[in-house]
């Protein structure tokens, strides 16, 4: 924690995730809601993708195919079932309606979480450590109501932010036609390493608009915030403490990469327990991805909890 020349208090990396510890502990709940909000988007996620691919007549366990033959014989087999017809195009009708609902439900819990742990925030005092006591007590009450208030806007922030990576991507797939012409001039070795050094950039870029977004995602719960101030704010915070942004970030990336590994026998028993299509395996395979998504809620939380620390400590500051 460090004092500006003013005289107002401008929270380090390591004060925001201290308060995002404390403000998540003091709402223990919420990580109960962020694991729910994975589990309702991770099913409408599978079911977006298990329509179209019952409506090709394929099997759903679609695998991989572990050779280049295989590769080519099953992209043909796709090729061959991929006519126009009437139960294609109201399967895939119902799977971009899918995405639509995953969006505002995905959009609904980040409004409710975030805005209960920035009220939090803005009412414990900021030039102290802050235990957990002094964020006040959860009310469910306030978690709904503010997931109701605020969807719309958060809807709109998340349509920004995709636009966003959806030019990056863009620009991305010209780079790789691109890259595939050179091919007959330059070899396949020499265009391939063209190719992964001309797409470094993309991949930063995504980066930066993914640390952006955490952070007009918690200036968004401010009282009154629209879009556009909100990305005027996360510009301000993260062109003036990108260090502590990227330290941040980071730091929760590590933990995150930290519980995978620890977590990896559960991953190796589901995959072990995918070739079983047994009611039972099926069960249990999605009850260990269940409890995968666990640990990751925990961590979500931290950080927002540590974002709309550090929003508040630079608005606090200006």
């Amino acid at each position: 924690m460090a004092n500006t020349p003013d005289g107002t208090v401008r929270l380090s990396a390591i004060d925001c995730i201290s308060r995002g510890a404390a403000n998540g502990l003091a709402r223990w709940p919420l990580i109960g809601v962020q694991w729910l909000r994975d589990l309702v988007l991770w099913g409408l996620l599978q079911w977006s993708f298990a329509i179209p691919i019952a409506a090709l007549g394929l099997n759903l366990d679609v695998r991989m195919p572990q050779s280049p033959e295989a590769a080519l014989d099953w992209l043909a087999g796709w090729s061959d079932r991929l006519v126009p017809s009437p139960e294609l195009f109201g399967a895939l009708g119902a799977m971009f309606g899918l995405w639509l609902v995953a969006g505002f439900v995905y959009c609904f819990f980040q409004a409710s979480v975030i805005g209960v742990l920035a009220a939090a925030e803005r009412s414990a005092p900021l030039g102290t450590t802050a235990p957990k006591e002094a964020f006040g007590a959860f009310r469910w009450r306030e978690l709904e109501s503010l997931g109701r208030a605020r969807v719309g806007r958060y809807f709109g922030l998340a349509n920004l932010y995709g636009a966003y990576v959806g030019v990056v991507l863009l620009v991305a797939l010209l780079v790789a036609v691109g890259v595939t012409e050179l091919t007959w001039h330059l070899g396949m070795i020499t265009a391939l390493l063209l190719g992964c050094f001309s797409l470094l950039p993309a991949l930063v870029v995504l980066l930066l608009f993914d640390f952006w977004y955490r952070l007009a995602s918690a200036a968004l719960a401010n009282e009154g915030a629209t879009v556009r101030t909100a990305a005027r704010r996360a510009s301000e915070i993260f062109r003036r403490r990108l260090g502590a942004v990227a330290f941040l970030l980071v730091s929760f990336a590590a933990a995150s990469m930290a519980t995978r590994i620890v977590l990896s026998p559960l991953s190796a028993v589901a995959a072990f327990s995918s070739g079983n299509a047994s009611v039972a395996a099926r069960t249990f395979r999605v009850c260990l991805e269940a409890l995968a998504l666990l640990p990751r809620a925990a961590l979500s939380v931290l950080l927002v909890g540590a974002s709309v620390a550090l929003v508040r400590s630079e608005e606090n500051a200006t």
